[in-house]
């Protein structure tokens, strides 16, 4: 059987006839332009994430069918399974016939596959809270409180015969409250940590507050592009996501930053530099005239519709402490730090001012091959401080096509990588060694 080659603009095309739309109606029911439309459709604007999503949604079709093509998907993410799971080049190269003969297994393959993705993100998610989050520590420790509270009390009752019946009233009150307490700080903490498992931009410190912010806005504020300080500041101040005073500074800090850097850098200029430049940091910074921070920024920050694909940022100190969290599905960036040391963003420190391109693949089971660029800026020392402060970015960009790459293999933190034999490992895994 022949492999589906066709582009997505024209499986898209097809698929829009076939349940009889027109263009303006598809683009009305996704919330884009004709003309934009009639440019993914021309194959002249890539399309992926929320988008593709969406398209796909609209027209009642898988979006990996959307996006490669029936029989091509299949071995596609068959062989991606093969690959996470450490198969040799043989049990990949087999995939085009399990996928001809027997699509529905391979359907099941992927499924069941997916699922044990989703189970890795989740602990990934509980691990970087359980190590780190300070509500989390809190709540662990009223908890044991309350537990020695009662033990004390009960053992009291149960080891003293002649307790005078005023002081036994008072154990069995105490005994009463303790027990409500303990309850109450179990059910809560429980629904604490579903709530993680669901979602991971919950909210629990001011990072968590801004991370949130950005979330409900995906990620994207071109509306805020001619806003003025103040607009920003009441906007914030209404904004429900952020709900401590010092979740509204860093909000504003975002604000400042981003006004600046819009100024700097115009949409459509940014736009007009992509189409010839692609994502090529250095190049853009040369055709808008600025500096490859802000590229990086304004790119982040920009839509998946009108860039194409979803585009992820992290941004940390020279602490290694990340200062923004913009993520890509497959590639995890953990709150709290202790990310993996391969990371290109660490070694952009030693070598600041210098560019560093990268592809690297994710080992987590929703991981993914990705394109990355990471740069080191590095801010003059002031009154306040004796020395230059280093601030690295890192750039995460989808990669699609992977051959003749050898991509570097990277995790997310030590704790939830099984990668084998790795020389940058700090601690052992949870998750056990995969040989990968």
């Amino acid at each position: 059987m022949a492999l589906d080659t066709g582009s997505t603009g024209a499986r898209l095309r097809e698929r829009r006839i076939a349940v009889g739309l027109k263009q303006a109606e598809l683009a009305e029911m996704v919330g884009i332009s004709a003309s934009y439309l009639n440019l993914i459709e021309h194959n002249r604007r890539r399309i992926a994430g929320k988008l593709l999503i969406n398209l796909a949604n609209a027209l009642e079709m898988d979006a990996a069918t959307l996006s490669e093509g029936v029989q091509s998907s299949l071995v596609g993410r068959l062989k991606e399974c093969a690959s996470d799971h450490g198969r040799d080049g043989q049990v990949i190269e087999r995939a085009i016939d399990f996928a001809t003969r027997f699509p529905q297994w391979a359907e099941l393959t992927i499924s069941l596959d997916r699922k044990l993705r989703q189970m890795e993100q989740t602990v990934d998610v509980l691990n970087d809270r359980l190590s780190h989050d300070p509500h989390l520590a809190t709540s662990l420790h009223e908890v044991l409180t309350t537990v020695t509270a009662i033990r004390s009390t009960s053992s009291i009752l149960a080891d003293t015969d002649d307790i005078a019946p005023e002081w036994r009233s008072r154990f069995h009150r105490n005994l009463n409250e303790d027990s409500r307490r303990l309850t109450e700080g179990a059910q809560a903490l429980v629904s604490y940590l579903d709530t993680s498992s669901q979602d991971t931009v919950s909210i629990g410190t001011p990072w968590d507050e801004l991370d949130a912010f950005w979330a409900a806005h995906e990620y994207c504020f071109d509306d805020f592009d001619h806003f003025s300080p103040q607009d920003w500041q009441a906007y914030i101040a209404d904004a429900r996501e952020l709900m401590s005073g010092q979740a509204r500074s860093l909000a504003m800090d975002f604000a400042n930053r981003y006004l600046d850097d819009a100024a700097r850098i115009p949409k459509q200029t940014l736009m007009d530099a992509v189409d010839v430049c692609g994502f090529d940091t250095v190049q853009l910074a040369q055709a808008v005239r600025s500096d490859i921070p802000t590229v990086m920024r304004r790119l982040a920050f920009l839509s998946s519709q009108d860039l194409g694909t979803d585009i992820g940022l992290a941004c940390c100190d020279a602490s290694g402490s990340f200062t923004m969290r913009k993520p890509v599905a497959g590639f995890h960036i953990p709150r709290f730090g202790s990310a993996c040391a391969l990371w290109p963003i660490f070694a952009a420190i030693g070598r600041p001012m210098a560019p560093i391109s990268m592809v690297l693949r994710h080992t987590g089971r929703e991981g993914g091959t990705f394109d990355t660029i990471s740069y080191a800026e590095v801010q003059p020392a002031y009154d306040t401080t004796p020395y230059p402060m280093t601030r690295s970015y890192m750039l995460i960009i989808p990669r699609h096509e992977t051959d003749g790459i050898d991509p570097l293999r990277v995790g997310a933190a030590c704790r939830v990588c099984a990668r084998n034999a790795c020389p940058a490992r700090r601690e052992g895994s949870i998750l056990g060694h995969q040989g990968l």
